[in-house]
């Protein structure tokens, strides 16, 4: 491809793409250098009865606040606890193993 029709799709002088095409070297060992070779993503899994409970628990709380009704600490916590027992799978095959058991926060 054409410098001048790089400098055109990319909105850039013709210079500009030239000094890059010049440092193309330059360049590929800066970024090689400084990222590591592994790279690796890390991602959590998180429970999917815990995941469902926060999100009703959320829209249970839009609503009790569009209302104006005021709630405390206990009335929330017995709120999360029955959510996580109504979302929570029957049986215990359908448990993760290393699945804790789930406690509303005491603060």
């Amino acid at each position: 491809m054409l410098v001048s029709n790089v400098a055109h799709k990319y909105g850039r002088n013709e210079s500009s793409i030239h000094a890059i095409k010049i440092q193309e070297r330059e360049i590929c060992q800066a970024v090689a250098s400084s990222a590591p070779i592994t790279g690796k993503v890390t991602s959590q899994a998180r429970d999917k009865t815990l995941v469902k409970t926060e999100k009703a628990l959320n829209l249970w709380l839009e609503e009790v606040n569009r209302k104006h009704v005021p709630i405390n600490y206990n009335t929330l916590r017995e709120k999360a606890l029955s959510l996580y027992v109504l979302f929570k799978p029957p049986t215990e095959e359908e448990q993760p193993f290393d699945e804790k058991e789930f406690k509303a926060s005491q603060g």
